[in-house]
């Protein structure tokens, strides 16, 4: 869409106003970002000019004990990276549930995508708040192709997001600027066209143009959410479409209800304080803007965000301070003063005002009245500065939430549980940093989510991961024919079904790994017998060089001894016995039938035996049976024809 002049006139109004009030809103919040991050990382900063005016030449050291603490929770970040996964709303969408999932682990583990989320951790440990962003572009220069990406921002004071956003991920704010500097000489380049003036628009703290030299010219990019009407359609099976189904094969449109829904489109403008540059509009719904914070407080109606160095920076300046007074006290005992007379030092005057400056062995002197110079009992540091050194290290550790069992120091604790139940409770205070990086990172999955089918929507080839690392390439958007109703099915299709995004928290599978190998090396080293049903288990787990080939030397030594059964690729690996050894095979398996056999014919031959015996039995039985019958008939017989006999 090219816009008129006016209308682009508007553009440039909105945002300059836009930008003025989020500047205006965050900016004690990016003065402090600004402070801490240079208490951490500027030479000499944890001394302030008036601390250093006071002392009047003086040592002003510095013992920064803050930078460990915060090196200490990037760490366990690194460790405990958490991952995200992905549920489908129904069974049938489990399978690319999967294939999300295998993708998206695919696109943060890129090392661009790894370096966002650990700048922006650190950012947010430090100063209070990180920020990192998602794009899309072609794969490379040689295809159509292209991939989703999260890259880092260096300089989280560079983006300002809507002042009225209200949830912690600002998903529901209205816009979002990038300001960046470009090089006069690349501005010129890339857009000849465009007016090339300096300017002080869409500047703030932490992101001034003296950053980044005077022959430069301020760009933001401006993201804006546009109010848009859509139609959805539900079709007969009950998925939810944006576009009206079509006729079917006999010509007749299928049943559906449709409903206009209210949404946004997001526009994008890459401008300068006075003009419009580009302008284009992004693919998915959401603002492709993540921040990471570090402790968030919402006071009247304002947001408050902090990192651990906030309320360490008095501590740590009282530190300073104390040790550098320590060791200006112990440097100053050689140089405590001789008490002389003008007569003992007369003729030697020049060796005594070199004394603390020479290696001289010794000193002469003269005797004023039978005496000789004597000096006065060196200073010592006072308890009570060596107290206030333990406070104000005690102070930082309270600050921080790091104590001494998480920064590796030696305890009473000895067996390994210990040590590491030690550990975790003192990095119960940095949790929160984690759990807001993964709420960050929850958002980034529903930004992937929305990305995937509109990115992704092409049949191509994609590489996926598993959650041990492992690489698949996997087909998607195949169109193939169904053998069975011949209608044309895509295969592994991305743009079908829903899903939501849990995120992990767990130990990462390196940790996991060697956790693993920990435990069952225990285990078999406790219980052999109990250790060989984990021994491919226990091979795996391990990270050696030609792991590959043990692995499978153990698994060849289970499944001979048939604790292991072994896969399809092993059977068909495993050695195949000669024409030879096949013979003797089959004239021993008929050796065993034939034996059988024979066992089955006696047994018969004794159950039919047996049987004839019975029969035997039974037909004596039935004659002595049909005799005691027959017998009894012809006694009844003859008493009746007696009884006719007699007289009447």
């Amino acid at each position: 869409m090219v816009r008129k002049p006016k209308q682009r006139d508007t553009i440039i109004t909105e945002a300059l106003e836009r930008f003025d009030r989020s500047e205006s809103a965050e900016h004690h919040n990016r003065e402090m970002w600004l402070e801490d991050m240079r208490f951490v990382h500027d030479e000499d900063s944890q001394w302030t000019q008036e601390s250093k005016d006071k002392r009047k030449g003086r040592p002003c050291m510095t013992f920064d004990k803050v930078s460990q603490a915060i090196d200490s929770m990037i760490g366990d970040q690194l460790i405990n990276s958490p991952s995200i996964k992905i549920r489908g709303f129904e069974d049938d969408d489990a399978d690319t549930a999967e294939i999300y999932t295998g993708l998206i682990r695919s696109i943060l583990n890129k090392q661009e995508a790894d370096r966002a989320q650990k700048t922006a951790y650190k950012h947010a440990v430090t100063g209070g708040f990180g920020v990192m962003r998602i794009l899309n572009d072609y794969a490379d220069d040689e295809c159509f192709d292209q991939d989703i990406m999260l890259k880092a921002v260096e300089n989280p004071c560079s983006v300002y997001w809507d002042a009225d956003a209200k949830l912690v991920t600002k998903e529901d704010g209205m816009f979002f600027f990038i300001v960046d500097d470009m090089p006069k000489a690349e501005f010129e380049r890339a857009y000849p066209k465009a007016s090339v003036t300096q300017s002080d628009k869409f500047s703030g703290v932490g992101d001034s143009s003296q950053w980044f030299g005077k022959d430069n010219i301020r760009v933001a990019e401006y993201f804006r959410k546009v109010p848009k009407k859509r139609t959805i359609y539900q079709l007969a099976d009950g998925s939810v479409v944006d576009e009206p189904p079509e006729l079917d094969p006999m010509g007749q449109v299928p049943e559906f209800r449709a409903r206009e829904v209210d949404g946004f489109k997001i526009e994008i403008f890459k401008i300068t304080g006075s003009e419009v540059l580009e302008e284009s509009e992004w693919t998915g719904k959401y603002l492709p803007i993540i921040p990471v914070f570090g402790k968030v407080i919402n006071i009247n109606g304002e947001f408050k965000y902090r990192g651990a160095v906030r309320k360490a920076k008095d501590a740590q300046r009282t530190y300073n301070m104390e040790r550098s007074n320590y060791i200006e006290t112990v440097a100053l005992q050689p140089k405590q003063p001789y008490l002389v007379t003008g007569a003992m030092l007369k003729g030697h005057e020049k060796q005594w005002s070199e004394m603390n400056t020479s290696n001289r062995p010794a000193l002469t002197y003269n005797l004023d009245q039978g005496m000789r110079p004597t000096r006065e009992s060196p200073q010592m540091a006072p308890q009570g500065l060596l107290t206030g050194l333990q406070i104000s290290s005690d102070d930082i550790k309270s600050a921080t939430g790091k104590y001494d069992a998480s920064l590796g120091a030696r305890s009473n604790e000895t067996s390994g549980v210990a040590i590491q139940a030690r550990k975790a409770e003192g990095d119960v205070g940095s949790y929160e940093y984690i759990d807001e990086l993964v709420s960050a990172l929850e958002y980034a999955g529903r930004i992937m989510i929305d990305l995937i089918p509109k990115i992704y929507d092409t049949q191509r080839q994609i590489r996926i991961l598993g959650d041990d690392d492992s690489e698949k390439v996997m087909q998607i958007n195949k169109a193939k024919r169904d053998l069975i109703t011949g209608e044309i099915v895509t295969q592994n299709d991305l743009s079908r079904g829903k899903y939501d995004v849990v995120v992990d928290t767990g130990a990462s599978y390196a940790t996991k790994r060697i956790e693993t190998a920990s435990q069952l090396s225990a285990v078999m080293a406790q219980n052999p017998q109990l250790g060989m049903l984990g021994a491919d288990m226990w091979a795996k787990s391990l990270d050696l060089v030609g792991a590959d080939e043990f692995i499978k030397r153990v698994r060849a030594m289970l499944i001979k001894q048939g604790i292991a059964k072994p896969t399809e690729e092993e059977q068909a690996e495993m050695p195949q016995p000669n024409q030879q050894q096949v013979q003797m095979q089959q004239a021993h398996m008929q050796l065993e039938m034939a034996a059988k056999e024979a066992d089955i014919k006696e047994t018969n031959s004794k159950a039919d035996l047996n049987s004839a015996k019975a029969m035997m039995e039974q037909a004596e039985m039935s004659v002595i049976a049909g005799e005691q019958a027959q017998l009894k008939q012809q006694v009844q017989q003859l008493a009746a024809a007696l009884q006719s006999m007699q007289p009447l």
